[in-house]
């Protein structure tokens, strides 16, 4: 195993627990997610005082896209606060809300500074100032993923392995690396593959994009509804067909088929939300195609809601 010239293995206390450093980018996570849901609910609350029509309707789609957004952002910015690295009996977990990773402490063939990736770029994943969590090309060591609040040289972590390169950004990073080192020469209990599997490679963007999807079905399931009960009472007049000869129990049936729209929303949205909890720890991307699916039934629903009360 390499490490960096000038590393001591004796001067660090024993820690299991290591936070990532500090920064913006949990402020700029809680703060961007209340902007999207407090402009989702004022779209919301704007588009039920619309007319029935396409200008309500752009409004309910706008209002779904800004919440389903904030609900994705925030559960981002919750991962920023559940960043960690944790020491168990052979192995380094990392932790955060999207997934997490396991290093086996045998597997570790090198440990570094910063120096050793040099400036990283543009993280592909969670990525905005202050919080880092994807993958990211390093001119010297190619792809790299990266676990980190800061991409400063002196605030970050390099751990080599065979098979991935990972890049960490501990709150104390030279006592960080100090303590890996120390670990690995007293030669701990070394945990099995299947530990290493228990946590493995993050879902990235995907299950962000699931609850950002999964929020924006809710939302305009609730479009629906809402577009039905504050029109309902005007429907009869709006499709009545006693100026034809027909009586007014026929109007009186139309109107209130228009009910089973919302029913039939919910229900496709159960439906996708089951068979998408059935497909997320084997397929990531059916799960998204699904949810995506269902949010454009349900946007269907809420254009054939408006079209019938308009």
């Amino acid at each position: 195993m390499k490490t960096q010239v000038g590393e001591s293995t004796s001067s660090a206390p024993p820690s299991n627990v290591w936070r990532a450093k500090r920064s913006y980018g949990g402020l700029i996570g809680v703060s961007t997610t209340a902007g999207l849901l407090v402009l989702g609910v004022a779209c919301i609350l704007a588009a039920v005082r619309q007319p029935p029509g396409p200008a309500a309707l752009c409004v309910f789609l706008l209002a779904a896209f800004t919440v389903g957004g904030g609900a994705g952002f925030g559960a981002a910015a919750l991962s920023y606060f559940r960043l960690g690295y944790e020491f168990r009996p052979g192995r380094l977990l990392i932790h955060w809300a999207g997934g997490g990773e396991t290093v086996l402490l045998a597997d570790i063939d090198g440990i570094y500074g910063g120096q050793r990736v040099g400036p990283l770029g543009k993280v592909r994943g969670v990525n905005w100032p202050g919080y880092y969590v994807g993958s990211v090309r390093s001119r010297t060591l190619g792809a790299v993923r990266a676990y980190c609040t800061d991409k400063r040289v002196d605030a970050l972590s390099v751990i080599v392995t065979s098979a991935r390169t990972i890049v960490l950004s501990p709150d104390d990073p030279s006592g960080f690396r100090r303590e890996l080192i120390r670990r690995i020469e007293q030669k701990t209990e070394a945990g099995t593959a299947a530990e290493a599997e228990n946590l493995a490679a993050p879902a990235g963007s995907s299950g962000i994009l699931v609850i950002g999807l999964a929020t924006g079905s809710l939302v305009l399931l609730a479009s629906c509804m809402l577009s039905l009960w504050s029109n309902y009472p005007g429907v009869l007049e709006s499709i009545s067909l006693t100026g034809l000869g027909a009586d007014t129990t026929s109007a009186r049936s139309l109107r209130s088929d228009l009910a089973w729209l919302p029913i039939l929303g919910a229900a496709i949205l159960g439906l996708n939300l089951l068979f998408s909890a059935l497909c997320a720890r084997r397929e990531r991307a059916a799960t998204v195609v699904l949810l995506a699916s269902g949010a454009l039934a349900e946007a269907v629903l809420l254009v054939a809601t408006l079209r019938a009360v308009g």
